[in-house]
């Protein structure tokens, strides 16, 4: 029996579709995974695992509906059935669970570039909301001592813009008491106690940084805060300008 010319077109609008909400499942999971601080690699792990049985189950769905196609006495709807069926069980074993998962574990954090220019043009938009961070230091009952004045307020960082002193120095001035205020993206805090478990902070959070208490500072991808030096009134403030609240780097690095 010929194929009929437009049973391929159709399959491929229809497999498109099918294809796409696949996509969507799984890409958005690992992306929920990465923006909480996760490495690509761990992220991929989680969003694969997360996801495996919800486009497993949705494939046999599909698959089962298209098979029931073949019972059909007419060639054409049996071809569309047979190929569907097919084309469901390909993608979403080899494309969605094989080739996909290894291609982003192996490409790494380039999976996520976007141009600064381009990123500043698209909204950001969340169905479910900002994602679920631990608790700020701050919100977890650390605040500024009474007394303590503010004494300077750098300007706004970013990726490009961290200066080399706050990128070399890696603890707060003697006696002097830092805010760290992030205005966008998610910053990582790791402080000297817990060297291997950064506390991430969302938009509009803010951490109370103790004399000698944190490590360095995480940038989670496209990020700004500012930094704010807090003393008693009257002590010396040599040093402030030399000596950086945190060392930058990267949560894939450290």
């Amino acid at each position: 029996v010929p194929i009929a010319s437009f049973v391929p077109m159709m399959m491929f609008a229809i497999l498109f579709g099918l294809s796409m909400d696949y996509e969507v499942f799984i890409l958005s999971r690992i992306r929920e995974e990465y923006h909480r601080g996760h490495s690509n690699i761990d992220s991929v792990v989680e969003g694969l695992g997360a996801t495996a049985k919800v486009i497993t189950a949705a494939a046999l769905i599909m698959i089962s509906v298209f098979l029931g196609f073949v019972v059909s006495d007419d060639p054409v709807v049996k071809m569309m059935g047979v190929g569907l069926a097919t084309a469901v069980a390909v993608d979403a074993t080899i494309v969605r669970m094989v080739l996909v998962p290894s291609t982003m574990a192996l490409v790494g954090d380039p999976n996520w570039w976007l141009p600064k220019w381009l990123d500043r043009i698209l909204p950001t938009l969340d169905i479910e909301g900002e994602p679920e961070l631990p608790l700020p230091v701050e919100s977890a009952g650390l605040s500024l001592p009474a007394g303590l004045e503010l004494t300077r307020t750098t300007d706004v960082f970013d990726n490009d813009t961290v200066p080399a002193g706050l990128l070399r120095a890696h603890r707060v001035a003697a006696g002097v008491w830092g805010r760290l205020v992030v205005h966008s993206g998610t910053v990582g805090f790791v402080f000297e106690a817990e060297p291997d478990t950064p506390i991430m902070v969302g938009a509009g959070g803010s951490v109370v940084i103790p004399p000698s208490r944190l490590h360095h500072v995480e940038l989670d991808g496209p990020a700004t805060f500012a930094v704010e030096f807090h003393r008693l009134p009257g002590d010396s403030a040599a040093g402030l300008e030399t000596s950086g609240l945190a060392a930058i780097g990267n949560l894939d690095s450290q």
